[in-house]
């Protein structure tokens, strides 16, 4: 017979392990991430493109990934600035969630009409995500591919 002092060791350890696993899956990962500030990857220099990519610091509440307007084999990514626009309904759309249900990637077909209502709008694809690390530099594809499984623990 294992002492009642044993087995609650044993209960601890085993419960600490839990606590500090990966989660499961795209959704138990979702749902454990949902209240956090976000660490977003972004350029190092952004007049540098050769500089590479680095995650920011936990500010951000959504992640961006957009197609660049002229070539898709490119990207930009960084940390969504909430002032910069009104995102409450993309917000409304991560936190409407169910059990063994979440939302992973909002992407949104943008048209911009910087140069007036006689010329062509310029169109881009935004990605937005709402997981740290989620906007991965990586092209759409891979980008949507890597959005599927939880996200790897980032060191800091």
């Amino acid at each position: 017979m294992i002492a009642f002092s044993k087995l609650a060791g044993v209960m601890s350890v085993i419960a600490l392990a839990n606590s500090l696993a990966p989660a499961e899956n795209a959704v138990q990962d979702a749902k454990n991430q949902e209240d956090k500030l976000l660490r977003c990857w972004e350029k190092v220099d952004v007049n540098n493109p050769g500089s590479g990519y680095v995650l920011s610091e936990p500010i951000f509440t959504l992640c961006s990934h957009m197609i660049d307007p002229k070539d898709n084999s490119k990207f930009h990514v960084n940390g969504v600035d909430e002032n910069s626009d009104d995102y409450s309904p993309v917000l409304k759309m991560f936190a409407d969630t169910i059990d063994d249900y979440a939302v992973l990637t909002v992407c949104l077909q943008e048209a911009f009409a910087f140069h007036g209502p006689t010329r062509n709008a310029q169109i881009s694809l935004r990605c937005l995500c709402k997981r740290e690390g989620c906007n991965a530099p990586r092209s759409l594809t891979e980008f949507l591919e890597f959005n599927k499984k939880p996200m790897p623990a980032f060191s800091h």
